[in-house]
């Protein structure tokens, strides 16, 4: 009794070639390829010259954080009354 094959039969040269995929797909994913592309680019703005600027303009800027803290500090210690003195037990 001869067997029977039990693999799938091996493809002939006259197969049909996967079908492409639909053009609205294709077209969706240039779409949403060209927003990232633009997206990207939107947000690389500014030369190296800029960037020198920006640095300058803000090494040039005081802290203002010290003059606060300054002043939170003086406020706390001229408000304080003396301390009092209290009975031993």
């Amino acid at each position: 009794m001869p067997l029977e094959p039990t693999g799938h039969p091996a493809p002939s040269s006259d197969a049909l070639p996967l079908p492409s995929p639909p053009r609205r797909l294709v077209a969706g994913w240039v779409m949403i390829a060209l927003a990232l592309l633009l997206g990207l680019t939107a947000c690389a703005e500014g030369t190296a010259r800029d960037a020198k600027q920006g640095q300058e303009a803000d090494a040039r800027r005081t802290s203002v954080m010290q003059s606060v803290q300054e002043t939170y500090t003086a406020s706390i210690l001229t408000g304080t009354p003396p301390a009092t003195a209290t009975k031993a037990p």
